[in-house]
């Protein structure tokens, strides 16, 4: 009699604890907005592993099935996975395995779901459950391999500041060492990025993009401003296609980027040039990406020598990437994305631990670039000399959007995401950076 009700406690806080932790992180994971998919598999998982808490008087097995049932939950869901985050896939066969094993089982212990004689209608709706279970499963796994725009929400509309400038520029630079921008009415009318509606979430860290909209014209010079994990390196992982969106739509010129796929219309140089250099000498490091194009020798060649005359690092070419100094590698690895002749570049922090020669050497670089780029960087009078437009992003949302001056002047609102006025738009007597 005391094992029987020592069993059945346990039970019962194992079925309160289901209950209550499940509710605690499917408050957390709501952050991110889930899909109703993911809501349902959650709510029948729980549903399943409760009733196999409660069912029987001294069947431990059961106690076992309903943990399994909840690790497995937590595993698909919440496990922060890291480098392994492909194996999440696969965490859904293994539920799928692990419900229709359970329904097999118990099938061959009770013949037609009787036992001692009886229906056992308590088994007979647990098996239910569990059969819906695997429908939401199969529809889950569809909807996570193929994340679509319809079930993203409209985005808060951002605060427009000014209206956006930076439109597509004449590669050649005028007196001032900038280029000459096309006028507006001259523009392309095809975007070369355009970004509706995308959300993303980490397993561990919900809600790390909600709902962004970002338009990109040929040739425009954006800036990527924001606090540390506001979701900058992620917002270009997704459009990069390395990271796979939870919904929204991404488009380079007119074309839907696939998650894995190859767009050699954008390329990104990452923060740390040591992850993008890997070559014995600069000369195979900017001739790497070419190559795997299938380009004839003598077209690498040709790319090659024009992507380093361009960066200024001709004279490196048959030096070894670890010899050379931060700012040298910082442009050969623009000349290794250069050559491969993308439309639109994505600059990482492009100027973080450049002495102020090398910092010099790039914003002259870039204002006289013909690409489409955006740079995210936290050094706001780099951001000042080289873009024409900003995005401030705070909390996964578009906070500001428009030309740098008028953004970055506004004290209190840089204050309020993490920044600060920029020391050139304070009041001088000489103003900084003038034309």
């Amino acid at each position: 009699m005391e094992s029987f009700i020592l069993t059945n406690t346990v039970r019962i806080i194992l079925a309160l604890a289901a209950a209550s932790g499940t509710v605690y992180l499917l408050w957390s994971k709501l952050q991110s907005e889930l899909r109703s998919a993911q809501l349902l598999v959650m709510g029948l998982v729980v549903t399943t592993a409760v009733l196999h808490f409660l069912s029987g008087a001294n069947d431990n097995l059961l106690i076992l099935n309903g943990l399994g049932y909840m690790g497995l939950l937590t595993a698909l869901y919440f496990l922060p996975l890291g480098r392994f985050e492909n194996a999440r896939s696969w965490l859904y066969g293994v539920l799928g395995g692990y419900t229709l094993l359970t329904i097999g089982l118990y099938f061959m212990i009770h013949p037609w779901g009787m036992h001692a004689g009886d229906v056992d209608t308590l088994g007979w709706f647990t098996k239910i459950v569990e059969g819906l279970l695997l429908v939401a499963l199969g529809v889950d796994f569809k909807y996570s391999l193929q994340p679509t725009a319809s079930s993203a929400r409209p985005a808060s509309r951002p605060v427009e500041l000014a209206p956006a400038v930076g439109f597509p520029m004449d590669s050649a630079p005028n007196s001032n060492g900038k280029s000459n921008h096309v006028p507006p009415s001259l523009a392309p009318s095809s975007p070369a990025l355009e970004v509706k509606g995308l959300k993303f979430s980490y397993p561990d860290k919900p809600g790390v993009l909600k709902g962004l909209n970002v338009s990109l014209l040929p040739g425009e010079r954006l800036g990527l401003i924001g606090p540390n994990g506001a979701g900058k390196t992620t917002f270009f992982m997704l459009i990069c296609g390395v990271q796979k969106a939870e919904a929204g739509e991404i488009s380079l010129f007119g074309q839907p980027v696939k998650h894995r796929d190859f767009h050699p219309e954008i390329g990104m140089v990452f923060q740390n040039s040591a992850d993008q250099l890997f070559s014995p000498t600069v000369r195979d490091d900017v001739a790497f990406g070419p190559q795997n194009l299938g380009l004839a020798p003598a077209a690498v060649e040709a790319r090659v020598t024009e992507a380093l005359t361009t960066t200024g690092v001709i004279d490196l070419a048959d030096r070894p990437p670890h010899h050379l100094s931060g700012g040298e590698r910082r442009m050969v690895s623009i000349a290794g994305i250069l050559a491969m002749q993308p439309q639109l570049i994505i600059y990482d922090e492009p100027s973080a631990n450049l002495d102020i020669r090398s910092r010099r050497r790039l914003i002259n670089f870039l204002k006289t670039s013909s690409q489409a780029y955006i740079i995210s960087s936290h050094d706001l009078e780099f951001i000042l000399e080289v873009c024409d437009r900003v995005l401030l992003l705070d909390e996964g949302r578009i906070i500001a959007d428009g030309d740098p001056r008028v953004v970055m002047a506004d004290a209190v609102l840089m204050e309020a995401h993490g920044l600060e006025k920029p020391h050139s738009l304070r009041p001088h007597p000489i103003p900084h950076h003038s034309p």
